[in-house]
């Protein structure tokens, strides 16, 4: 059995392009052994692409697939997107708490739904849970789901994007950066008598903070680079034309003050200095009066 965090597939590159050989290196390596994805599957609605390939690569596989509801797959406009994936022979989409045999483990199956008050309430004794919402430990504030009651060997968690463990409780991680400041984390191989190997995942993306000054001869066109001491935003684009850049992560240049400039802001020098604000930048005029009372109070 194989277990794969979030997975967040889109379109937005060079995110697809990774996933996609991601999917493929799973299915070269694993496409034999039963598949269980911890939920997440989409970052967002869909587009064709990403649906496509993505059934694609179920329909392939040769073995069980189970996926977890998570709470990117779907929303209440338009409904869960994983709903066309579940009539797919061999593959098996989990809506509501579900318990299932795995390989001869019993297990039980909690995605990621509107109201999941009642999991704590359910019982029996269970060898592994695969779910995908938030424990305690990594709560903001209440938003958790209270697992105090169950009942099992194993937990292994989806919907948290960096792998901890709490005992035996496994919080899978992203197998790819799916945002900034994330990194790949490694794939469970679950075998015979609870044994669970890490696989680490090959480095199809990467997303790595830079100098300007860097001379590109180590850089990856493959990924993702935050650009920081750049002289500007038009140079950054200019200087790696040809490598994914975070718009976001783009730092200026810090200017250095001179410490003998005064500045006076007294309110009558503000007021000129805003006037010719928006003078200059032809600001709506029903914008600008707005402004002004709040420089004047």
């Amino acid at each position: 059995m194989i277990v794969v965090g979030d997975l967040h597939l889109k379109k937005s590159e060079a995110y697809f392009s990774a996933q996609v050989k991601f999917l493929k290196w799973l299915d070269d390596n694993y496409k034999d052994e039963v598949l269980v994805l911890l939920g997440d599957v989409f970052d967002s609605t869909p587009h064709f692409d990403i649906y496509s390939e993505f059934k694609s690569f179920l329909k392939y596989r040769k073995n069980r697939t189970l996926i977890l509801n998570g709470n990117h797959d779907g929303n209440y406009r338009i409904g869960e997107y994983l709903k066309g994936i579940h009539l797919m022979d061999n593959v098996d989409v989990l809506f509501e708490e579900t318990v299932v045999d795995i390989e001869g483990y019993n297990c039980l199956m909690l995605p990621h739904k509107k109201d999941m008050n009642n999991y704590s309430t359910i019982k029996g004794e269970y060898d592994f849970i695969f779910g995908h919402f938030m424990i305690k430990q990594e709560a903001f504030g209440n938003e958790y789901v209270d697992i105090s009651s169950l009942n099992y060997k194993k937990m292994i968690l989806g919907h948290i994007h960096l792998k901890r463990q709490y005992g035996n409780i496994i919080i899978q991680g992203v197998s790819l950066p799916t945002r900034n400041l994330e990194t790949s984390n490694p794939i469970l191989q679950i075998g015979k008598n609870f044994e669970i190997t890490e696989v680490e995942v090959p480095e199809f993306l990467k997303i790595e903070t830079i100098n300007y000054d860097n001379d590109k001869k180590t850089l990856n066109k493959e990924f993702i680079y935050n650009i920081v001491d750049a002289p500007s935003v038009k140079s950054v684009y200019e200087k790696f034309k040809e490598y994914y850049i975070r718009h976001e992560g783009i730092q200026l240049k810090q200017d250095t003050v001179d410490s003998d400039v005064k500045f006076d802001f007294d309110s009558n020098n503000l007021m000129k200095y805003f006037k010719q604000f928006i003078d200059e930048n032809k600001v709506n005029k029903e914008y600008s009066d707005i402004i002004a009372g709040y420089l004047v109070r």
